[in-house]
């Protein structure tokens, strides 16, 4: 932490029926050593039915810029995304399926979207950012997951870098 102001930091969900939950969470601190401040909001929710989940978030953050600053003034962004757990069971008797209890695979679509505010003298415009995803997750065991995706991205402001970024990614992530 850069200064001597404390962050206030909260989150409050409800579960209505088992595997739906909506939550509201919040944020307010300084942020600097001149003690400007941010304050920020998120709604997020899950919801399963069987083997389909719909989850996502929404956030957005106001800062209070110093003097002659060309900081962003807000922040927001969001994501939705879809997943459909499922297993072949002729994978059983392959490499994927042997010697693991309750392996899955994961059709995963997902949508995201950001917005930075443009409060530079450049009057560049707001920097919109939008990313569509489809992959595959493959999970041998529950904490842990093999991800191949591919991703098409869409970048607005003038003097961002712009092109085609879009592609495949792949990634393994281990949880706890």
């Amino acid at each position: 932490d850069n200064n001597e102001g404390k962050s206030v930091v909260g989150r409050l969900a409800v579960s209505p029926f088992l595997g739906h939950e909506i939550g509201l969470s919040g944020y307010q601190g300084e942020y600097s050593v001149t003690e400007e401040s941010m304050t920020g909001t998120a709604l997020d929710w899950l919801s399963t039915w069987g083997p389909l989940e719909f989850t996502g978030e929404y956030a957005y953050f106001d800062v209070e810029e110093p003097i002659g600053s060309d900081l962003a003034n807000f922040f927001q962004g969001g994501y939705a995304q879809l997943n459909y757990d499922f297993w072949l069971e002729f994978l059983n008797n392959t490499f994927l399926g042997k010697g693991f209890q309750d392996p899955k695979l994961t059709l995963v679509g997902q949508y995201d979207w950001a917005l930075i505010a443009d409060d530079s003298d450049a009057g560049g415009g707001n920097n919109k950012e939008t990313r569509w995803t489809l992959g595959l997750n493959y999970r041998p065991m529950n904490n842990f997951v093999f991800k191949f995706e591919y991703q098409w991205n869409e970048t607005k402001n003038e003097l961002l870098e712009q092109g085609d970024n879009n592609g495949f990614v792949a990634s393994v992530a281990m949880g706890f």
